[in-house]
């Protein structure tokens, strides 16, 4: 299944003379669909019915897909409730761990979701937490390629008075299967704080809750930013 969402990620990301490659495929087989159907029904025979059919089905299954996997962030965690949780030991505010975040991220005012998207955790000295991503040039079956609006930069910010649960587990993205930790807080409304920096609104997909997957390729980072996390 992880490799289904993983392929539906995609074929929505990426995007081709400005239509996503779900929405290129979709309508491809709709239209084949219709000029199948529509070329001359009392001579086709029912092979040509048949492909008729399985082209529209196609193309419902693809809008069906889209909306399916997008309800699931595009991958698949398993909690692990025997994993021991480590003492809480607050990061340096100078050192950063390697990770992929699955989430809602934002800049400047804008707010995108990325799947899988390399970045980095830090904690500073005021304890709040930030993943820091660069978005970089993409392409996916050739056509394909990532929005270049989406390229540079793109953060999320979680104070530590917001959160409200850590769970680690397994991530799957694709093939892929990795230690992760499923980080749930609630959104913040923007702010100016004391010192001026902006804190960033993250807004909750139901209003209710924030959720972003921590993927590591080994145990010991996950430990790290777990530990960091229990920190508060």
């Amino acid at each position: 299944m992880s490799r289904l969402l993983r392929t539906a990620y995609q074929l929505r990301y990426h995007a081709f003379a400005g239509w996503a490659l779900d929405r290129w495929l979709a309508t491809l087989a709709f239209a084949a669909a219709l000029l199948v159907l529509l070329s001359g029904p009392q001579h086709m025979g029912w092979p040509a019915r048949l492909f008729g059919g399985l082209l529209l089905l196609a193309g419902l299954a693809l809008l069906v897909l889209r909306r399916w996997a997008a309800a699931r962030m595009y991958v698949v965690f398993r909690p692990h409730p025997g994993l021991l949780a480590p003492a809480g030991e607050p990061l340096d505010p100078t050192d950063k761990i390697s990770l992929h975040v699955t989430g809602e991220f934002e800049v400047e005012g804008k707010r995108h979701f990325f799947a899988d998207l390399l970045a980095y955790w830090r904690t500073f000295a005021t304890r709040e937490h930030a993943i820091m991503a660069i978005r970089r040039p993409a392409r996916y079956l050739l056509i394909g390629a990532a929005p270049g609006q989406d390229m540079g930069m793109w953060y999320v910010f979680i104070r530590p008075a917001l959160l409200t649960s850590v769970t680690a587990g397994e991530l799957a993205w694709g093939g892929l299967r990795r230690p992760a930790l499923e980080v749930c807080y609630r959104p913040a409304s923007a702010e100016k704080p004391s010192g001026g920096r902006r804190l960033l609104r993250l807004r909750a997909p139901q209003g209710e809750r924030q959720v972003v997957y921590l993927a590591f390729e080994e145990q010991p980072a996950l430990l790290r930013v777990w530990a960091d996390l229990l920190a508060d």
